[in-house]
């Protein structure tokens, strides 16, 4: 987070979720969390703070972590999936079938926008 400047490390969403990491080794690579949106019954879940550390970058595993949150919320009943995207990513999280909803939004200085992806 510190790379990007992010001040909120942590949020409210820490004890709902799941969190994902990736190992090289005994070292850390990457992650991501998942954890059930309060209004989705059950059925929705959100995926975010994927990161992958830079020399990892460009090998796939971004896209493992996300597939792997998505196989675990497929386990969990759910059928759609939002994240709040980085607009410079919307594009990989677009190759990964999520399409973009709303309009672009601040976040911490950082443009994001809304995706989502429904899940059969």
């Amino acid at each position: 987070m510190s790379e990007q400047g992010f001040v909120h490390e942590f949020d409210d969403k820490e004890t709902l979720s799941t969190h994902i990491v990736a190992y090289d080794g005994d070292a850390p690579v990457g992650t991501c969390r998942y954890y059930p949106l309060p209004d989705g019954e059950g059925e929705v879940f959100a995926v975010g703070r994927v990161a992958v550390g830079k020399s990892h970058r460009k090998s796939g595993l971004g896209s493992a972590l996300v597939a792997a949150a998505e196989l675990e919320i497929r386990l969990a009943g759910g059928k759609e999936i939002r994240i709040s995207a980085q607009v410079r990513a919307s594009a990989f999280y677009g190759k990964l079938g999520f399409v973009p909803y709303g309009e672009p939004y601040p976040e911490e200085h950082v443009p994001h926008i809304a995706m989502k992806k429904i899940l059969q």
